[in-house]
C-alpha cells in the first residue's frame, strides 16, 4: 500500500483548486474539504484524472527529484 497524504498536499493541488472554483463554482470551504481527503497515491492519481476528464485539460507532469 501507498503512503496516506491529503490531496492538499499534492505538487500539483493549485492548478485544480483552480478550475474547481473556476469551472464548478465551489466554493473555499467545499474546495478546503476536498483538500482534506485522505487516500493512498493510487486515490489521489484516479482522483486527479477524473478532475482532468472533468475539466479536458492535463495537470503538469513533475519529474522526480
Amino acid at each position: 500500500m501507498g503512503e496516506i497524504k491529503k490531496f492538499r498536499d499534492l505538487p500539483d493541488w493549485e492548478e485544480p483548486r483552480k478550475n474547481l472554483a473556476e469551472e464548478l463554482g465551489m466554493d473555499e470551504k467545499q474546495i478546503a474539504a476536498l483538500g482534506e481527503v485522505e487516500g493512498d497515491s493510487l486515490d489521489l492519481v484516479e482522483t486527479t484524472m477524473a478532475l482532468e476528464e472533468a475539466f479536458g485539460s492535463t495537470l503538469p507532469k513533475r519529474r522526480k527529484s
